[in-house]
């Protein structure tokens, strides 16, 4: 994850389903910001997929699914 000012980005590269399944959980561990009334705008959030084998799975959090942008 890196940060600057009030943007937060994640980043994984995803090679098989193993490691497709680690994002999820990477997100599902952002519970935190509830707790500390730090919300991300779900709005704003998007998924940028990369790479010719790419699966183009998706994404989500707090029950919204990210958006993916091109």
């Amino acid at each position: 994850m890196s940060k600057f000012a009030d943007d937060a980005k994640l980043c994984k590269a995803v090679g098989d389903d193993q490691e497709a399944n680690i994002l999820p959980e990477n997100l599902r561990r952002f519970r935190w910001s509830q707790d500390w009334h730090m919300m991300f705008n779900l709005e704003k959030c998007s998924i940028m997929h990369t790479g010719r084998r790419n699966q183009l799975l998706s994404y989500e959090m707090g029950g919204k699914v990210f958006r993916v942008s091109e």
